[in-house]
């Protein structure tokens, strides 16, 4: 009975075995990897589409599958509440055009902070001086291989995102932050953020049972708190007013400052919630959050910081790499520290970023 046969199997049992590659994952489901996974998401009435998860037990990254087009929701969830607990990031010096955004020297420099725990937001992952090689080189180191950066670069609404969380505890809050990678197909030089604010005027965004309206702050507004306002111009700086109801147990509203600034080959639009509304009491608007569920009193809000960079690619013809970086303080009270929360970035990343990919889409082709 010891035949050849026997020999192979006895053979195979005591050989060391090499480590599999990746399964192919049919479900839209994340995948979870103490190492980066590449993977193909399959779906009955969809093509294949990217997605991979990096895991580690104080950082999570997620590319998901996305199909919509600047982030709207995104910014309204993200800049509003404002990744990665990084280096102190280097003087934003390396892009001179964006030393004079007053919002994101302050974000980059102040990061946030509650009791001792500070958060520093990273600086932009692409400089507006890197060639066509060093750009895609930037791109290879998000995305994790060259594979990978195809697919990323694809022109297509369903082509992936790359969104990293991490989370930072202190007695009283969790300080969430988050990362997002995109590109878009768009003309940077026909990106003007004062229509995007001026439409997003008395809007509701409805999005994973959140809703979200934003108003800008009037002149009487800020004059009453020695502030101003400025939309015309290369550089415009403004306050929006933000009410929020997150599923339906919490209410928060904030004025967030935010100012944008344009170089020969980006944008920084930057945001954070404006202390000079912190004061409980005073009159309206001021930041704060309740319980909706008990009809609890008004506490303060913290908020966030955050900013999303546009930057042209060299490389493919009229590409944008879109990253959005933001960090916010969610008090402990709100889900006892739970992260159901953090657990809606995905589904509204991709939702915002497909709806943004379907317009500027409809947009070249009129």
């Amino acid at each position: 009975m010891g035949g050849r046969g026997s020999r192979r199997a006895n053979a195979r049992r005591g050989a060391r075995r090499e480590p599999r590659p990746p399964k192919i994952n049919r479900s839209p489901r994340s995948f979870r990897n103490p190492t980066p996974s590449v993977l193909f998401l399959k779906s009955a009435n969809r093509p294949p589409e990217l997605a991979f998860s990096i895991d580690t037990p104080s950082e999570s990254a997620t590319i998901a599958p996305m199909p919509y087009t600047l982030p709207r929701a995104v910014l309204l969830l993200l800049v509003s509440l404002a990744t990665a607990q990084g280096q102190p990031p280097e003087t934003v010096g390396a892009d001179p055009a964006h030393q004079r955004n007053p919002v994101l020297q302050a974000v980059l420099r102040d990061g946030i902070k509650s009791g001792e725990t500070a958060v520093s937001l990273p600086a932009p992952t692409m400089r507006d001086d890197d060639d066509a090689a060093k750009q895609r080189a930037r791109m290879a180191e998000v995305c994790g291989s060259e594979r990978a950066v195809d697919e990323f670069l694809r022109d297509s609404v369903t082509a992936p995102f790359i969104l990293k969380t991490h989370d930072a505890k202190t007695p009283d809050a969790i300080i969430r932050s988050v990362d997002v990678w995109f590109v878009v197909r768009a003309d940077l030089d026909k990106l003007d953020p004062v229509p995007l604010i001026s439409s997003a005027e008395g809007k509701v965004v409805d999005v994973a049972n959140m809703r979200f309206e934003q108003r800008l702050l009037t002149d009487d507004e800020l004059k009453a708190r020695n502030l101003s306002a400025r939309l015309e111009g290369d550089d415009p700086h403004w306050f929006v007013h933000l009410k929020s109801r997150l599923l339906g147990r919490i209410g928060f509203e904030a004025v967030d400052e935010a100012a944008a600034s344009r170089g020969d080959s980006s944008m920084i639009i930057a945001a954070r919630v404006s202390p000079a509304f912190n004061a409980p009491g005073e009159r309206e608007p001021t930041n704060h959050w309740r319980n909706l569920a008990d009809d609890g009193p008004e506490q303060p809000f913290q908020g966030g910081v955050s900013y999303a960079k546009i930057t042209r690619l060299h490389e493919p013809p009229g590409a944008l790499f879109v990253e959005l970086h933001a960090a916010f303080a969610e008090p402990e009270a709100w889900f006892r520290g739970a992260p159901i929360l953090r657990s809606k970035f995905s589904l509204v990343a991709q939702d915002q970023i497909r709806r943004l990919r379907r317009e500027l889409l409809k947009e070249r082709a009129e």
